[in-house]
């Protein structure tokens, strides 16, 4: 009996393994996938696991090494920048784009179209600033009934001072909320996937052949809803109709 418990035990641990391998979860698996270089397995994992949960920073940043491990720069390039909508001072974010731009031998470099002190704000969020902006308010609105109360006037210009602040900070704080709103839910840019070659009859003759190259990032003035897009290149409007994909 000793040895049958033995040998019925050792038949269960491979199946054991098997059943433990099908519990992990999709982000465990596709971590798994990449840990033994199965890049392709790990990319449609990641982008599963991307769809899913759309608002995980994580899940790009891996998406985009996965990416980038597979020599696909212009997917991992958007997979970065979408982990800087959520987490826009990630310095190794920005360090993996320019190291695609460059091993993509492009002449291209990253632009930060918000600059470094305005994406250190942004990066607080608005569940920073929102509930800040209400402390504010009420702060401001507490002052002014206290100095409309008060008989001393060292008081009374210590709570119009305090009013004065408040109101101005009420301020910065629901200008710096809006902005991380925008920031992170706005789709005002997009990257080129492949590289694109547009012909439009009502751009100028020198203009008529405007390339798009790969990786490039570009603004988007309006999306459609079959997924084109519409664009200014050299003062023209112009649509795009494919290789463009939302940040």
């Amino acid at each position: 009996m000793k040895f049958l418990s033995i040998f019925i035990a050792f038949l269960g641990l491979p199946l054991a393994t098997i059943a433990g391998d099908d519990n992990l979860s999709r982000f465990d698996r596709a971590e798994q996938a990449h840990m033994e270089k199965k890049f392709k397995e790990a990319i449609k994992l990641w982008e599963e696991e991307a769809a899913a949960r759309p608002n995980n920073p994580s899940v790009y940043f891996n998406l985009g090494l996965a990416y980038k491990a597979e020599k696909k720069y212009p997917q991992a390039i958007w997979a970065f920048e979408k982990t800087l909508k959520f987490q826009p001072k990630d310095s190794e974010a920005i360090q993996l784009i320019e190291a695609c731009y460059t091993e993509m031998d492009s002449n291209q470099s990253w632009k930060d179209e918000t600059g470094t002190f305005q994406r250190a704000l942004i990066a607080m969020g608005s569940d920073f600033w929102s509930p800040l902006a209400i402390i504010f308010s009420v702060l401001g609105g507490v002052c002014v009934i206290l100095a409309k109360r008060t008989k001393v006037n060292v008081k009374r210009k210590w709570y119009i001072g305090t009013t004065v602040f408040s109101v101005v900070t009420l301020f910065v704080c629901i200008a710096n909320a809006s902005s991380s709103y925008q920031y992170e839910h706005n789709h005002d840019y997009a990257i080129v996937m492949d590289e694109v070659t547009l012909k439009d009859s009502s751009i100028n003759d020198a203009n008529k052949n405007l390339m798009l190259p790969a990786g490039s990032k570009v603004k988007v003035d309006s999306w459609m809803k079959n997924g084109e897009a519409s664009v200014t290149l050299k003062g023209k409007k112009v649509e795009v109709k494919e290789g463009l994909r939302k940040i």
